[in-house]
């Protein structure tokens, strides 16, 4: 099964300061490299803010592809990553994504992993 979610951004290119939204300031920290947060940033459970674009002259992953191979090494991670994202906001998601989270919770919960 495929589940899509949308993740939370926030474009950082602007100038620093104040964000009257309460969301992160622009020098805050990305939850993947520790570096300051800088153009777009999405926020990904259960992670936190993290970079989404690569920077021009960079080749490597950026935070968010290295943290979505993190939770997909492990079913049982990506499941509950997901699951936490549709228990934020559940109207956000369709009644098929919200009856495979619930149906993989409770198979791992009984000690299987799909």
């Amino acid at each position: 099964m495929k589940v899509t979610i949308d993740l939370p951004e926030r474009d950082y290119s602007g100038h620093p300061g104040y964000e009257p939204d309460g969301a992160l300031a622009s020098n805050a920290p990305c939850a993947g490299c520790g570096e300051e947060l800088y153009g777009l940033a999405v926020r990904m459970l259960p992670f936190g803010w993290l970079h989404a674009e690569r920077e021009e002259d960079a080749e490597g992953k950026t935070c968010q592809e290295a943290a979505v191979e993190k939770i997909l090494a492990d079913p049982r991670t990506g499941w509950l990553a997901v699951a936490a994202h549709v228990a934020k906001a559940p109207s956000a998601h369709s009644a098929a994504t919200i009856r495979a989270v619930i149906t993989n919770l409770t198979a791992m919960a009984n000690g299987a992993t799909r």
